[in-house]
């Protein structure tokens, strides 16, 4: 196989991966090129395949430890937004036995559906 045969198949087995990479993620663009560069610039570097195992173990914890920062971060502006303000107030999230107290649970007596909707939907616009 000459040099140009080389270049032609690499060039359609990234084409092929590039595809791959977008039909099943849904990537942007973007981020697809961004994609290819790095894999580009792995297969292209005289790396062993202990050094690409490393480099793709440390995008991992980066990216799980950049999930789960944002994940805390939406759990307390959730927690915000439904006025427990647990964390960022300095107070606790009220118990469920408080919350119980409350909130009681509608007996079958009680439970005729639009009266005890329009109580819980008016509740909810308090």
């Amino acid at each position: 196989m000459n040099k140009y045969q080389k270049i032609a198949f690499g060039t359609a087995g990234m084409l092929a991966f590039a595809t791959l990479i977008v039909w099943t993620t849904q990537m942007s663009g973007l981020m697809t090129v961004l994609a290819l560069a790095f894999v580009v610039a792995l297969l292209t570097l005289p790396l062993t395949w202990t050094l690409i195992i490393t480099i793709i173990q440390v995008l991992c914890a980066i990216i799980s430890a950049v999930g789960h920062s944002i994940g805390i971060v939406a759990d307390e502006i959730v927690d915000w937004c439904k006025g427990r303000k647990a964390w960022l107030s300095g107070s606790t999230v009220p118990s469920w036995d408080s919350f119980e107290r409350t909130h009681p649970t509608p007996t079958a007596d009680e439970l005729d559906v639009p009266s005890f909707l329009k109580g819980a939907m008016g509740h909810q616009n308090v």
